[in-house]
């Protein structure tokens, strides 16, 4: 079973905290449809680390906002935060009645995460020797201490990423592509282990068991099937002529900018952004010069 996600009501103004909600249940402002002349709106489609911050203006999508503002100008780029804590690839197929109603000239997808926890490991530990399965399960100890020992095929873990999330991926693209929506995809942030101190890779190894890891993952293997995702990642761009956006090689490993083994502090979500606009900037200066294509005036 894949794994829930929320879906907020509109108008959440809560008064103990910095979360709001738009007309449409995200952490934005309010989305104006029909989108207003003259807008080139940009929609973050992700989960939790496309929706974290502390205060709706400390997201990512909202950072990236204001670079590409800085840059174009204020009238003319909007960036909307639509991440949905708890999020899957298939999920976002769900919502694309919606993604489409917002009229996005580009959608950034930032994925992949809940997809491999709840779905991707499951699946690999349900085709593992039945013996060590019962032994997992069955001891505190050999989850603790013995996880290593999953003979996990490589292969087997490709064609779970395929079927779970490149699939979806596959689907989300042709749909935006025969609607004249760009499509970029973007790397995910990783804290890789092997670039920890032993104080952080204690840090993460426990946080990661405690939340995510059960009897079926560890952190060092999920940042070995992150490593092979976000490769994935960069071929699918490659081969589908696709915008790339490299924010796995971008953010540095370690407690200054992971909270834990995915979530960002500010000082990551901030870099995300950063990283995000360099890459998007050349990228809208060829389309943003093209309004026969586009349909964009300046306002």
């Amino acid at each position: 079973m894949g794994h829930s996600y929320f879906s907020y009501m509109p108008h959440i103004n809560s008064s103990v905290s910095q979360f709001r909600t738009n007309n449409f249940g995200f952490r934005d402002h309010d989305f104006v449809c029909p989108k207003p002349p003259g807008k080139f709106r940009i929609l973050c489609i992700g989960a939790s680390t496309t929706e974290e911050g502390m205060s709706n203006r400390e997201t990512y999508p909202k950072f990236l906002e204001k670079e590409l503002q800085n840059h174009f100008g204020q009238g003319r780029i909007e960036v909307f935060n639509c991440g949905v804590s708890g999020m899957t690839s298939k999920k976002h197929i769900a919502r694309l009645p919606d993604y489409l109603y917002f009229q996005p000239d580009l959608v950034i997808f930032y994925e992949g995460i809940n997809d491999i926890v709840y779905e991707v490991f499951p699946y690999a530990f349900t085709h593992s020797p039945q013996i060590l399965r019962r032994l997992f399960i069955s001891s505190h100890f050999a989850r603790r201490e013995a996880r290593y020992l999953l003979p996990y095929s490589q292969k087997e873990l490709r064609e779970s990423l395929n079927l779970v999330i490149f699939t979806a991926l596959d689907y989300l693209n042709d749909t935006f592509l025969q609607q004249g929506i760009d499509l970029c995809i973007s790397s995910i942030g990783v804290p890789y282990r092997d670039k920890l101190t032993k104080e952080e890779r204690d840090y993460y190894d426990y946080y990661y068991d405690k939340e995510w890891g059960w009897a079926n993952s560890t952190f060092q293997q999920y940042c070995d099937i992150m490593k092979m995702y976000n490769q994935r990642l960069r071929e699918y761009c490659k081969e589908n002529s696709l915008l790339y956006i490299p924010v796995e090689e971008h953010i540095p490993a370690g407690t200054k900018y992971f909270g834990d083994v995915c979530h960002l502090r500010r000082e990551g979500i901030e870099l995300k952004a950063r990283v995000m606009a360099e890459s998007l900037i050349p990228y809208l200066e060829q389309i943003l010069d093209k309004p026969e294509e586009k349909a964009i005036s300046t306002p």
